[in-house]
């Protein structure tokens, strides 16, 4: 085999040797060609290349698909911030602090993704801040990507259990199609594990506009149950008693719009990807994130008060069909 490639080379070298010297070769250049009226050749060029490219996402499904990567188990736990930070006022104002870093370190990810040419987050922090940071940083995000998925892994058992504790009563766990350790499994292989095959996150957008609007009805959900739900409230706060009172509330409204380490991949996969794009891509999708969580966030203490708990839905009665529906 290496022979007959040794032999292809000693052809190619001969007929060079003969062609060359029959022509007289030009270099042809793009100051050349546009000396001679062609035009400007690279913005053609890369005209010509970006339309071969596969069409990428318009900036709604960017959108739809911020707003999924930020909204998640933290819904749930806004009312107890609310009630951690001191009462409604207080942990608004917090909300709308922590809301500026957030949209800020969104759009300088996407202007350093735009100037190194980046598609994932570690790959901005390489380009950006060398390979001692990349390694921590695949470390990082290896550790939060685990411990969110056993989180939300938790919350499928959780509530599969008390759905079946609902229908079946106490003695659901005799039967091995019911117990949370088999929902966990069934529910990882059937519905979570088809969708991490594609190799761009824009293929998400589809799964997003759904969990956007079970998001929307959990959060009409507690509005409904402030106004007809037989809960009575055992009073509000309505200031912190100390200042780490105020803090304890800060990670988890972080937690809740943690959507960064996504974020570089989702301007990636734009079809336009100028900054502006971007942004309002990001303040639409903040705006209605944020809308979201003030109104779970609100209605949900003021339902409860200070008796409210850590996951809202374990003070619905599940036995309801409006609750069961949220749940599930």
């Amino acid at each position: 085999y290496l022979i007959k490639v040794r032999a292809n080379l000693s052809l190619v070298e001969m007929s060079a040797s003969q062609v060359v010297p029959e022509y007289d070769v030009k270099f042809i250049t793009t100051d050349s060609l546009e000396a001679q009226g062609v035009g400007n050749v690279q913005d053609e060029s890369s005209t010509s290349s970006t339309s071969n490219d596969t069409k990428g996402s318009s900036w709604i499904s960017a959108v739809f698909l911020i707003i999924n990567a930020a909204l998640g188990a933290g819904l749930l736990n806004f009312p107890h911030a609310f009630d951690q930070a001191g009462g409604v006022a207080v942990a608004l104002s917090v909300q709308a602090v922590l809301l500026l870093f957030v949209v800020g370190a969104l759009l300088v990810l996407a202007y350093c993704a735009r100037q190194h040419d980046c598609a994932t987050y570690q790959e901005v922090v390489l380009r950006v801040c060398g390979p001692r940071f990349w390694s921590c940083c695949s470390l990082a995000v290896a550790l939060y990507c685990y411990g969110t998925c056993i989180t939300f892994l938790v919350i499928v058992g959780d509530f599969s259990d008390r759905i079946f504790a609902s229908l079946y009563g106490p003695s659901y766990c005799i039967h091995w199609f019911m117990h949370r350790d088999f929902i966990i499994v069934t529910t990882s292989i059937v519905l979570i594990l088809p969708m991490c095959f594609s190799r761009k996150i824009d293929f998400l957008k589809y799964p997003s506009m759904f969990g956007v609007l079970a998001a929307l009805y959990l959060v009409l959900l507690v509005v409904v149950q402030y106004f007809v739900g037989e809960s009575k409230s055992p009073g509000t706060r309505s200031s912190p008693n100390t200042l780490e009172d105020v803090l304890t509330a800060v990670p988890v409204v972080c937690f809740g719009y943690q959507c960064h380490v996504s974020s570089v991949p989702i301007y990636s996969c734009l079809e336009d990807r100028r900054l502006s794009t971007f942004a309002k891509a990001v303040l639409s999708a903040t705006l209605f994130t944020a809308l979201l969580y003030t109104v779970a966030g609100v209605f949900g203490y003021l339902t409860f008060g200070q008796g409210v708990a850590s996951d809202i839905l374990e003070l619905y009665d599940a036995r309801q069909p409006l609750v069961l529906v949220g749940i599930l």
